[in-house]
């Protein structure tokens, strides 16, 4: 009897916590109405919204989920809608954004999540660390979370997202635990794994906080965009995470390659593998330092004039100034052209590095980084080690926002067609590694950095 009390009264904190964090509801016709009104905006807004599924596949789709959603959806259940639909379009630059609502909650401590952090996912497990109070476990396999199981689990959350399955698959990994109640997975967590020694086992888990998540992390995550070390006297090692703040960036490669400079060191490992883009000029200025060659960042590209984007390039004004001066003269539905056939000089740079360079990649290695990758591998600029990066070298980007009038949510979706830097508009391939390394090596080994440091050396 005190079990059964035990487990009523979980669920019913359970019910609770989920209430307090979501407790906002929408009518399935609200959510209807702004799922139309994103497509119509979408299909204006990109320069072909329909390059992977035809507009009456998209319609079929759409329509289908809309029929079974429920008559009331809270902010997660609407969140998880639009997600589904957006994923349709199978592209990484198109989607919806976290709900205000999860975002604030998640800063407050009250939007819980599964005390699990999760590592990698090797097609029918999930690897993680346990960080629950007083139950830690470390490189279990996960089974199954309340009685679904992991494969099951991992199909629907990657259907949430669009682009190349490793760019959803490494998205699936790195928010496991934000996405498990967005499928409508909730505590009490009763989780089936595999641990040592292969021995299986069950705990039933209760959710913690962001704050208690990032006490907890066994490698705490560094939230800074771009840092830099010199490793063992013997190379330089820059983990280049986002690219933002131009200016930040400038003042902070200047300072990195003359301490490069200073200390005599030959050496450089560039780390992309969590850069998930930003603004690709800091790609375009770290490349001035690293080489000589005539580079570019983009082959013939083209940008799609709408209202949609000209309203946000107004509102944006801070941010966009002057450059858009020339697209703005263009009707709606006309395409501006960007990008070049030329090349550009790198500048005359005062410590500019002449060592041996190499950058890491993967699928994670996204958007103005995957750029960056394809000017280095399309000019032999440097070496790339790793794997693959989670788009085409040729994909849509330059987003611009679409705020839905009914839920109050918001999506985005692309401006441009990036054509990669060799101008060969009909790849379709990421971009590809010169060494291919995966990290399977055991423990916390990084394989890739390694493999990274041994062909320095060599």
């Amino acid at each position: 009897m005190e079990k059964i009390f035990t487990l009523l009264m979980l669920f019913i904190l359970s019910g609770t916590i989920v209430r307090a964090q979501d407790s906002l509801m929408f009518s399935k016709k609200q959510v209807a109405d702004d799922i139309a009104f994103f497509m119509k905006s979408a299909a204006d807004i990109h320069p072909n919204l329909y390059h992977d599924i035809s507009a009456e596949q998209l319609v079929v789709k759409v329509d289908s989920l809309i029929k079974v959603l429920p008559d009331s959806l809270s902010v997660l259940r609407a969140y998880r809608a639009f997600a589904e639909v957006t994923a349709f379009i199978n592209e990484g630059h198109t989607g919806i954004n976290m709900p205000k609502q999860m975002r604030q909650q998640l800063k407050a401590g009250t939007f819980k999540t599964v005390p699990l952090q999760v590592t990698g996912y090797d097609g029918k497990y999930f690897i993680a660390n346990l960080l629950a109070p007083g139950n830690s476990l470390k490189g279990i396999k996960i089974l199954a979370v309340n009685g679904e199981a992991a494969e099951h689990i991992f199909k629907r959350i990657t259907a949430l997202k669009g682009g190349l399955q490793s760019f959803r698959k490494v998205s699936a990994v790195n928010s496991f635990r934000l996405y498990l109640p967005i499928i409508g997975i909730t505590q009490p967590y009763l989780i089936n794994y595999i641990g040592e020694n292969n021995v299986k086992g069950m705990v039933s888990v209760n959710a913690i906080s962001e704050s208690e998540y990032n006490t907890s992390i066994a490698k705490p995550n560094n939230t800074q965009p771009y840092t830099f070390t010199v490793k063992d006297d013997l190379y330089g090692y820059l983990n280049f995470k986002s690219m933002v703040s131009y200016n930040g960036f400038k003042r902070f490669c200047d300072s990195v390659f003359e301490v490069l400079d200073h200390k005599h060191i030959d050496k450089l490992v560039v780390d992309l593998r969590e850069n998930g883009g930003g603004n690709s000029q800091l790609g375009w200025y770290l490349l001035n330092y690293i080489t000589d060659k005539p580079f570019r960042m983009a082959g013939e590209s083209e940008r799609k004039v709408s209202q949609q984007f000209r309203t946000y390039i107004e509102a944006n004004r801070d941010i966009y100034a002057s450059q858009y001066t020339d697209f703005l003269k263009l009707p709606n539905g006309a395409f501006f052209k960007i990008g070049s056939t030329e090349l550009d000089k790198p500048m005359d740079l005062k410590y500019k590095f002449k060592g041996k360079a190499c950058f890491l990649i993967g699928p994670y290695t996204f958007s103005s980084a995957n750029m960056l990758s394809a000017a280095i591998k399309d000019f032999k600029l440097a070496t790339l080690i790793g794997e693959p990066t989670g788009e085409p070298g040729n994909d849509y980007g330059e987003l611009c926002n679409i705020n839905l009038p009914q839920t109050g949510l918001s999506g985005f979706t692309s401006t441009t067609m990036w054509v990669r830097p060799n101008n060969n508009k009909l790849d379709t391939q990421p971009i590809l590694p010169d060494y291919a390394v995966s990290n399977t090596a055991p423990g916390n080994t990084d394989a890739v950095l390694l493999t990274a440091v041994k062909w320095l050396k060599n």
